[in-house]
C-alpha cells in the first residue's frame, strides 16, 4: 500500500470557539489539531451520505450569507456614524 504525500494545503476559517474546540478535543486525543482535524474530515467524507453532505453544505452557504449580511450593516454604520437603532441605521 502505498501511502500518499500531504503536501497540499487547504485553510479554512472557522470561528475562535470553534478554534478551541478543535484544539481541546486534540489534546484530549493526544494527537495535533491538524491531524485531528484531518481526522474529522476523511471520517465525514467516508461515513456521510450525499445527502447529509448537501445539507451540511447548504446549511453552511447560509450561514455564510447572513455572516456577509452582518458584516455589511457594521461597515454602512461604521461607514455613516451610525448606532445600531439610530435613525437611518440599516436594520
Amino acid at each position: 500500500m502505498m501511502i500518499e504525500s500531504l503536501n497540499a494545503r487547504q485553510a479554512v476559517p472557522v470561528s475562535e470557539h470553534e478554534r478551541l474546540s478543535l484544539r481541546i478535543a486534540a489534546v484530549d486525543a493526544g494527537v495535533t489539531t491538524g491531524l485531528y482535524v484531518r481526522a474529522l474530515l476523511t471520517w465525514a467524507l467516508d461515513h456521510c451520505s450525499p445527502d447529509e453532505l448537501a445539507a451540511a453544505v447548504a446549511a453552511e452557504q447560509r450561514e455564510a450569507a447572513a455572516r456577509r449580511l452582518q458584516a455589511s450593516k457594521a461597515g454602512v454604520l461604521q461607514r455613516w456614524g451610525l448606532a445600531p437603532g439610530e435613525a437611518g441605521a440599516v436594520r
